[in-house]
């Protein structure tokens, strides 16, 4: 499958964890959201099409690289995600900001 080729048609659920980098002090960590964002129809169409832009690689906003594609992979995750309850959703999401 290639990636740069998928087309949403919906978000769902979002939430944001704030992930602060590594420094020469602290290492890296996340701080959790433990409730999903409220988006507008608006705000959801914005969202999607800046994702729809990282995986064409065509813009400088943010890119995302996919090359593990194994059973344990965020692809095969993120395949699955659509399925999750809020809580389920929430737990990944603090996992999947943690790593």
């Amino acid at each position: 499958m290639n990636i740069s080729r998928l087309n949403f048609i919906s978000i769902e659920k979002v939430i944001a964890h704030e992930i602060h980098p590594k420094t020469s002090q602290t290492e890296a960590y996340s701080v959790h959201n433990d409730n999903l964002l409220d988006f507008e129809d608006s705000e959801k169409n914005f969202l999607v099409n800046k994702i729809q832009d990282s995986f064409s690689n065509t813009k400088k906003t943010f890119q995302l690289v996919y090359e593990d594609f194994s059973e344990e992979s965020l692809f095969k995750k993120l395949k699955e995600i659509k399925s999750y309850n809020e809580q389920d959703f929430i737990s990944f999401s603090k996992d999947l900001a943690d790593k």
